[in-house]
């Protein structure tokens, strides 16, 4: 009894004359590098990862794709073998001095042809000549401490994604479903736990998701992590098995707060058996966050960041750039208003939650004389900050698309459509200089976590008028 006892305290179980341990593993995982400047601060960050992990002392590294930028300038072409040979070779270098081993799941950056050659494999072949374990195809699996670990891939119909583009071509083969029954059923059982890793997170699509969902539902799979959104979620657990995207180690982020993407970081996951029992955040840039923000508040801040870009598409904003008049140090709207006024027109609140905006006058020599939010869409407002209330001014919005109430009157104004900020300028530069303006649109909300999450987007307001 006292042995049967001991065992049970010591994660093991008495059954019969056997023994059996369900033994702790320490789990790693790097996401993205892809997207950010081509100054090698990605792999600054990257081997940051690799010694904070180091530290961490993990059994096994887990990469989840976009190692590497396989396309040239503009996504026009792709590198040549050799440049991409190169930069396989000093990324995969980084990741060498790892103090466990590791192991890669291809990303698009990694594999993805170029836009207009979708049937160009060259680069998707080269990498599994550099990367082994993909050499027959880029889903794999391998053993590590009597765990089986099983790598998918996102990346079998390129240029693909499962919240926009043709999303509808972001899903598993079934050549590659039938691989995973086999593998499950040869090693599943044999071990003392599973899980997946993959690049995209493809479950946003479940329709396709679901029968990947119930193979691994039914092998109890501990864990399904993805990368790929450059912002980490935890999604929490369905069926038993816990499903997480990890955030960005070098890759580019989202411009606000770190709660709401803007974070460098990696994961240390621990697993017991069939059970994730740790996920922690390990920041690298000395950001406070320590733990993952909600799948329902990430997908809130994404429909706020696609929110936040329509500006680039506001007719308001864009043909309210400023005319220089006779060559003088003079200007006036380009709308042929005698005062240059600025109108922020697309921009609304996509969620259902209300969220607080700011707009602030960046350094310049165009400071407006006057600004102002509407206080037909912010009530209460005194004029510096807005409470805009779920829903306004927004015409429908997902995390991939936010239309504008006002574009579903063909671009005027008309009921309910009214701008959501305006500002008047003065008819002379401070300077004389031609007009340079910035600004800085802040939304921000406080999530269910109790968390405050804020996405940030500046502008600059320039000379030249938009016919």
């Amino acid at each position: 009894m006292k042995l049967h006892l001991l065992a049970i305290r010591a994660g093991c179980l008495f059954l019969g004359l056997h023994l059996a341990c369900a033994q702790d593993i320490k789990v790693g995982i790097v996401g993205d590098q892809t997207l950010a400047p081509a100054t090698g601060k990605q792999y600054e960050v990257l081997r940051a990862g690799v010694a904070a992990l180091n530290r961490e002392h993990p059994d096994v590294v887990l990469h989840t794709g976009d190692l590497l930028e396989s396309l040239g300038p503009d996504y026009a072409g792709p590198l040549s073998p050799e440049a991409y040979t190169a930069a396989f070779a000093s990324a995969t270098g980084i990741l060498n001095g790892l103090s466990r081993p590791w192991h890669l799941t291809a990303g698009d950056h990694d594999v993805n042809p170029p836009f207009f050659s979708p049937g160009n494999d060259t680069i998707r072949r080269l990498f599994q000549t550099l990367y082994l374990p993909a050499r027959e195809h880029l889903y794999y699996s391998f053993n590590s401490r009597g765990y089986h670990f099983i790598a998918l891939s996102s990346q079998e119909f390129p240029n693909a994604d499962p919240r926009w583009g043709v999303v509808f071509r972001a899903h598993i083969s079934q050549e590659q479903i039938d691989w995973l029954k086999a593998d499950l059923r040869h090693y599943a059982d044999k071990a003392r736990g599973t899980a997946v890793f993959i690049h995209q997170p493809l479950w946003y699509q479940w329709a396709d998701w679901a029968a990947v969902h119930d193979l691994l539902r039914k092998a109890k799979v501990a864990a399904v992590i993805a990368g790929h959104f450059h912002y980490n979620q935890d999604e929490g657990e369905l069926d038993g098995i816990r499903y997480i995207v990890v955030g960005a180690t070098g890759a580019i982020t989202k411009n606000g707060s770190p709660e709401a993407g803007d974070l460098q970081h990696v994961t240390v996951i621990g697993i017991h058996g069939q059970h994730v029992r740790s996920v922690k955040l390990v920041p690298l840039q000395g950001e406070a966050v320590r733990s993952f923000s909600s799948r329902r508040d990430m997908d809130r801040v994404q429909a706020l960041a696609v929110n936040l870009s329509n500006y680039f598409n506001d007719t308001g904003m864009n043909s309210n750039r400023v005319k220089q008049i006779e060559g003088s140090n003079q200007w006036k709207s380009c709308t042929g208003d005698a005062a240059a006024t600025l109108t922020l027109h697309s921009i609304g609140n996509p969620l259902d939650l209300p969220v607080s905006v700011t707009v602030t006058v960046d350094s310049g020599n165009f400071q407006p004389t006057s600004s102002g939010f509407n206080p037909k869409v912010c009530p209460g407002s005194d004029g510096t900050a807005c409470q805009l209330p779920a829903g306004t001014l927004i015409d429908y919005s997902n995390n991939s698309a936010v239309q504008p109430s006002y574009r579903a009157c063909n671009n005027r104004v008309c009921a309910g459509t009214e701008p959501l900020w305006t500002a008047q300028f003065p008819s002379q530069t401070s300077d004389e200089r031609p007009v340079s303006q910035g600004f800085t649109v802040t939304m921000g909300f406080r999530g269910t976590s109790g968390r405050a999450l804020e996405v940030k987007q500046s502008f600059t307001l320039v000379p030249g008028c938009v016919p």
